[in-house]
């Protein structure tokens, strides 16, 4: 038999029936465990439970390893590309860059190379957008499915982190139980 997160666990006997009957199967209304058979205080269990646990946390840095190791020199230049071109250094130097474009074409004292309308600059504007766009958008969809490994073991650790949390609710309901002598509800 396995629990919720996939650790072996005993059966459970329902002391309140007649023997050997089984108790109520988990999500059927009988959550508080019963006092004979506890998986959860079982150190077997407790250890399984926190080996699963630690590996979900792992999954997350493993998702960043498979990212890094598994990348060809196109998506690594993609990613320099991208990393380059996202920033304010590379806005400021090339607005600079143009600026000074602009500028030694318009007053220059010899031969202008690219005169007012600045033709051969706007082709070097379009050529460097139409590079950038598909690196940028490839290194962005590489992001985005890491972002969804990460999700995905978040949500796993956040299963598992309910199941010790309905355990603990389990046990403080039971402790309510003997305290008081009765059954809560």
């Amino acid at each position: 038999m396995r629990d919720d997160v996939g650790v072996p666990t005993a059966p459970r006997t329902d002391p309140t029936a007649p023997e050997g009957r089984p108790a109520a199967p988990a999500g059927s209304g009988d959550r508080a465990p019963t006092s004979s058979a506890r998986p959860d205080r079982d150190p077997a269990y407790r250890a399984a439970l926190e080996e699963r646990v630690l590996e979900v946390l792992a999954t997350q840095a493993a998702a960043d390893a498979r990212h890094e190791q598994g990348l060809t020199v196109g998506e690594r230049a993609a990613d320099r590309v991208a990393r380059t071109a996202g920033s304010w250094r590379f806005v400021f130097v090339f607005l600079g860059m143009i600026g000074l474009w602009i500028g030694l074409n318009t007053v220059a004292w010899a031969r202008h190379w690219d005169a007012y309308p600045f033709i051969l600059l706007n082709f070097v504007i379009s050529v460097l957008t139409a590079v950038q766009a598909p690196l940028i958008m490839m290194s962005q969809n590489r992001d985005q499915d890491r972002d969804r490994e990460h999700a995905e073991a978040e949500f796993q650790t956040s299963v598992r982190a309910e199941v010790l949390l309905e355990h603990l609710t389990a046990e403080v309901e039971e402790i309510k139980r003997l305290v008081d002598g009765r059954p809560w509800s």
